[in-house]
């Protein structure tokens, strides 16, 4: 049996899919009525019973469902698992990994501090004779590099090799000017 791993944000509802199948044959035409979900934080040793209703269970077809949860189950940063049980169907499980703030999100608090650390960057980005490079570590983003390219005056941060934003540096009467360009 596989399980799904998903991202999850504090009590805030989230769409999770949810593959049904009796072996390898996708199950379809489940309805909320024939399938149940439970939740539970790590480490509890008995699960909550969510219920399904046509406003969060939706099917998509081929045995991929859609479930809506999160705004009353997360009410924590932790570990969730989640399960779903269908009327003919194997059951299928999945661990929902619930922050404060999604990673999608982080992109706001890089570019709403007080230029501490864009400040550092736009510095090694006028110093750099080369590519330069540095980390951004702790609460503020998961780790990633930042690629400083004096030739066309970006910065580009990745997340393991994928690029996930770009931002043009430019320098304009001693302070550094940010402009986000989506990658």
């Amino acid at each position: 049996m596989n399980m799904a791993v998903f991202e999850g944000k504090k009590a805030a509802d989230r769409w999770f899919p949810v593959y049904l199948a009796t072996g390898n044959v996708a199950v379809t035409g489940i309805t909320y009525t024939q399938a149940t979900a439970y939740w539970g934080t790590a480490g509890a040793v008995a699960p909550n019973t969510y219920t399904l209703d046509a406003n969060n269970w939706k099917e998509q077809g081929g045995g991929l469902y859609w479930l809506s949860l999160g705004s009353d189950e997360w009410a924590t940063q932790a570990g969730y698992s989640l399960l779903v049980k269908a009327t003919g169907a194997d059951t299928a499980p999945a661990y929902v990994e619930v922050r404060d703030r999604l990673l999608t999100e982080t992109d706001d608090d890089i570019i709403s501090l007080p230029g501490t650390i864009l400040d550092t960057l736009a510095t090694a980005h006028q110093n750099a004779g080369s590519v330069g490079e540095a980390l951004l570590l702790g609460r503020i983003v998961q780790a990633g590099t930042v690629v400083i390219n004096t030739a066309d005056n970006t910065m580009k941060y990745y997340l393991g090799t994928t690029l996930y934003l770009t931002r043009t540096v430019a320098q304009a009467t001693g302070s550094p000017t940010i402009t986000i360009t989506p990658s």
